[in-house]
């Protein structure tokens, strides 16, 4: 396999536009970078424990500490202490962070449009389907090779 038919080079690529895209969008919201993955998975499940943050979105305690910090200093969410864990901390939406959700998916799904621009269903689908073969091949080799990440 050549440099040019390398997956990482297309998919380091492809990230890279997609922070540039994505970041100056959601820096008009006060949204930085990868804290759009702590809003997303809130989304989906408000209230979750800061370390299944973390599990989710595969990322180390600390950089989610971080993420978490900078968005409880935008007040879009708050942490409380879990009630049967008081070493645990719930991470919860504020007001202000969940009147943002529609405008952080419609950016997401608006690069999701762009990148899938030209493609049949049937095309989006099997690369959807192979970017999360993937994604799973990346996790199980960092596992085997770290025990960090367990998937989303």
């Amino acid at each position: 396999m050549t440099q040019e038919e390398s997956f990482g080079k297309w998919i380091s690529l492809l990230h890279r536009e997609a922070q540039i895209t994505i970041g100056k969008q959601l820096r008009e919201f006060g949204i930085g970078s990868g804290q759009h993955h702590v809003l997303m998975t809130l989304y989906r499940e408000n209230g979750l424990i800061q370390d299944e943050i973390a599990r989710r979105v595969c990322v180390d305690k600390a950089t989610i500490g971080r993420a978490i910090g900078k968005l409880e200093g935008k007040e879009l969410v708050r942490r409380e202490q879990d009630s049967h864990d008081k070493r645990a901390h719930r991470v919860f939406l504020t007001e202000n962070g969940r009147s943002l959700e529609i405008h952080v998916k419609k950016i997401l799904m608006d690069w999701t449009g762009v990148l899938a621009s030209g493609f049949s269903e049937k095309e989006h689908e099997k690369a959807v389907d192979i970017l999360k073969r993937m994604h799973r091949n990346a996790l199980e080799h960092r596992e085997e090779r770290e025990g960090f990440c367990h998937g989303q």
